[in-house]
């Protein structure tokens, strides 16, 4: 019988391997046109429609998200598209609305089987572009994502400040819901996620449940509380047809989180499912209540993959 995890590599910081990795980039658009979203209705009291409706214009392919010196506040989902670039300007912000998502069961925003999409946050620092919920309102149910990527082909995330989801931070999986459909895509594919800060979410600061080809690198995971399992980052399919198959995680930082800094929790797949290839490669993991690196297969205890590596190798816990 197969193994579902085929290949399960943790290095250390000098594998060679360390070099910085290329991976998917999504696609890049011809002579965009860029247009300015506030120019779409921007409201002070509530900005959503205005984000969406320049989403929602077929000639724009490049949206600047300005700085407005006062947060975009957010009543409901905003729906991403195909084929955007979206560009948070340094020193802005895009909040959930106060008294809004108190259900606590739909993203802040959401990408759903699309292809081609880019998400760019500018700044540094206290001027970091920044996607923001309010944690402390949300005492119930669990999937308050900020950024939602569901079945979605080809996607970059990149230079944003992820902070007070209900759920994740980034959640990454298919976009069908408990049985496989035909034209129903099963997991999102060749996604560039990178130097993101997710800190202070209510679930995890990312969770990818169902991937291919995807890369998370030059990050930070930290202070994740307020519901099960608060891990910095949980690669965990949620049924059998689901897959992570080459899943990449480096040059991360995972720290201060409630739970596990970084979880695989595969025991939903089994050996109908694809095979499972993640890569992870100069960690930082520190500080998290509870292990560092956990894995956990099918009904089984969790393993220490810190102190008995795959390949028989050892090495030391961080």
């Amino acid at each position: 019988m197969r193994s579902v995890t085929d290949s399960l590599r943790l290095r250390s910081n000098g594998d060679p391997a360390n070099a910085k990795r290329k991976g998917p980039t999504a696609a890049t658009q011809n002579t965009p046109r860029t247009v300015f979203a506030d120019d779409y209705g921007f409201t002070a009291k509530d900005a959503t429609q205005a984000l969406q409706n320049a989403l929602d214009d077929p000639a724009a392919k490049r949206i600047v998200v300005r700085n407005m010196n006062t947060p975009w506040l957010v009543s409901k989902t905003v729906f991403l598209r195909s084929n955007k670039e979206i560009v948070f300007e340094k020193g802005a912000v895009v909040q959930a609305k106060p008294g809004t998502f108190l259900d606590n069961t739909k993203p802040m925003f959401r990408a759903l089987s699309i292809d081609n999409l880019k998400i760019i946050g500018k700044g540094k620092g206290k001027r970091r572009a920044t996607l923001k919920m309010n944690k402390s309102e949300y005492t119930q149910s669990e999937f308050g994502h900020i950024l939602g990527i569901d079945g979605v082909k080809s996607f970059e995330i990149r230079g944003l400040k992820l902070t007070g989801a209900g759920g994740d931070g980034i959640h990454v999986a298919g976009a069908a819901f408990r049985t496989a459909k035909p034209g129903v895509r099963s997991y999102s594919e060749n996604g560039v996620i990178e130097d993101i800060i997710a800190n202070n979410n209510r679930r995890q600061g990312i969770s990818i449940d169902s991937a291919k080809n995807v890369i998370v690198r030059d990050s930070v995971f930290s202070n994740t509380s307020g519901t099960a399992p608060s891990a910095g980052i949980d690669l965990e399919p949620t049924w059998d047809f689901e897959r992570l198959q080459d899943i990449f995680i480096e040059n991360v930082t995972v720290r201060g989180n409630d739970g596990n800094g970084i979880q695989l929790a595969l025991g939903n797949l089994d050996n109908r499912s694809a095979p499972v290839s993640i890569d992870i490669n100069n960690v930082k993991v520190k500080n998290n209540n509870r292990s560092g690196v956990t894995v956990v297969l099918f009904n089984s205890q969790p393993k220490d993959p810190f102190r008995d590596q795959p390949d028989g190798s050892k090495a030391s816990s961080m």
